[in-house]
């Protein structure tokens, strides 16, 4: 009964985009098995088939609507070795298959409007509301001045075998976004948070030919902790060098006042291979002087040798430790259009020996 609901929900929202805002409507679909292995020696082989869609409104309209729905259904066959006694000190080993149709998940990444605010005939600033992604920071994956999101994504390397973006975190906000001048705005943020007092902040971004300069100020209600944060970015030798640094207190105490500091820099160039290849390198890394310190790396390396062909490897490692690290690969060729065939692989390993692996392979279909 609630899955027909849903759908029924699904449809009614549909409806009015397509027929009377002259939508663009996105889907795409996939399918994928994955072979997994954990250092408990268990084998998992899941089947997973999902589906997306994206409902934007025209670009350049003064209002935007944009809501994105994702849908998944696992299919999970856990093969668990158990050993026997068959007589004596005879032992065999016994496979045992188990399958289960899991539960299907429905997830909604964005659903947010979009519009501009006139405050004169020359000057109208932006309003943002709803679940949406806004970026703050220069850089990638470990950016000090990700006030919002984090400066890393400890804990979630999923990311690391993904065939867009890294990282994609949303959330519900609302954003108010003011142009300065050509190059620079400033942009004041809320977002709010159930049974909390609201993160509450804003940064100003400003640019000078090819040196851009951020600043930003967060306040975490859940935490009661004042963020500062600073970033920068520039052109050198024809790549892209950026860092940044930011500091969490809650001013409770004036000791130890260096662990509130985290650090985190950045290069990445393109290097152009033939007539129509390209070579792209990223590096990384971040230092928190928390918690008697922490460093973490990061690098990738992404290639495309033709214009149906994408290849990528990520690594992000941990070396005080035990050289904790987490890496990724993967390989999409687009054989149609909209069609693409796509293999990855993921491994979390350390010194110690490995902790887990997982390989997928699949189609992902965009129409």
């Amino acid at each position: 009964m609630v899955g027909k609901r849903l759908i029924l929900a699904v449809m009614l929202l549909i409806i009015p985009f397509g027929v009377y805002a002259e939508s663009r409507i996105f889907a795409e679909l996939s399918s994928f098995g994955h072979l997994l292995w954990d250092e408990d020696e268990q084998w998992d082989f899941i089947g997973s088939a999902s589906g997306e869609l994206d409902i934007r409104s025209q670009p350049r309209a003064p209002v935007q609507a944009r809501l994105q729905l994702r849908a998944t259904a696992p299919i999970t066959v856990t093969a668990m070795y158990q050993q026997l006694v068959i007589s004596g000190d005879d032992i065999d080993t016994e496979l045992e298959i188990i399958g289960a149709l899991g539960a299907g998940m429905i997830e909604v990444p964005r659903a947010h409007l979009r519009f501009r605010f006139p405050v004169t005939d020359a000057y109208s600033f932006r309003v943002t509301a709803g679940i949406d992604r806004v970026t703050w920071g220069l850089g990638s994956v470990l950016k000090a001045g990700d006030l919002l999101f984090g400066p890393d994504i400890s804990g979630e390397h999923t990311g690391l075998a993904a065939f867009d973006e890294v990282r994609s975190e949303t959330a519900m906000l609302f954003a108010f976004y003011f142009p300065v001048g050509d190059m620079s705005y400033t942009e004041t943020v809320v977002r709010p948070r159930s049974g909390e007092v609201p993160d509450m902040g804003f940064r100003n971004h400003s640019a000078f030919g090819t040196v851009s300069l951020e600043s930003a100020y967060l306040y975490r209600g859940e935490d009661a902790e004042h963020v500062f944060a600073l970033s920068s970015q520039g052109e050198w030798l024809g790549a892209d060098i950026y860092g940044g640094v930011s500091y969490t207190d809650d001013f409770h105490s004036w000791e130890d006042l260096h662990e509130g500091i985290t650090l985190t820099a950045g290069a990445f160039r393109t290097f152009r291979v033939g007539f129509d290849q390209s070579l792209n390198i990223r590096t990384e890394g971040l230092y928190s002087f928390a918690d008697d310190g922490r460093l973490l790396l990061y690098g990738d390396i992404g290639y495309i040798p033709g214009r149906t062909v994408q290849l990528f490897a990520r690594a992000l490692v941990e070396p005080a430790d035990d050289l904790e690290t987490a890496a990724g690969t993967g390989i999409s060729w687009n054989i149609f259009q909209g069609m693409n065939i796509r293999a990855s692989a993921m491994s979390g390993f350390s010194t110690s020996g490995p902790k887990n692996f997982a390989v997928s392979a699949g189609a992902v279909y965009s129409f």
